[in-house]
């Protein structure tokens, strides 16, 4: 799993073009949060930390592909939707509390995923 942190002065706009006319790519910055702080002198600094991703098109499922994935790897996707299917269909070997734990990181990755269509979803129509 590979997050990535962009830190500003200024609050970044959702997409960015970071690339060229003839190799266009572009950065997502999504989730930004305000981070307040104090400079040497004691005055209030305020600085943006966001979420990105980098994609060269800006197309919805390249976007949902890229969101998800700067979160979980193939592996990871595989491991929890198997884990899931042992949890719902498996009721004599795993544990309560396994169940539980599988049930709950699928639900987690469910979010993600409505998350990353969320975002999309804002570029693509916004």
């Amino acid at each position: 799993m590979k997050i990535n942190y962009s830190y500003s002065a200024e609050q970044p706009s959702l997409m960015q073009s970071i690339g060229t006319a003839t190799s266009p790519k572009y950065q997502i910055n999504f989730d930004t949060e305000e981070l307040s702080s104090e400079d040497t002198e004691g005055k209030p600094v305020t600085n943006y930390r966001s979420l990105y991703v980098q994609v060269t098109a800006l197309n919805y499922s390249d976007l949902v592909a890229a969101i998800i994935q700067s979160r979980y790897t193939s592996s990871d996707i595989e491991a929890i939707m198997l884990n899931n299917m042992e949890a719902i269909g498996n009721t004599e070997t795993l544990t309560t509390e396994k169940r539980s734990e599988y049930i709950g990181e699928y639900m987690v990755l469910q979010a993600w995923r409505a998350h990353a269509k969320e975002v999309a979803h804002e570029i693509c129509e916004g």
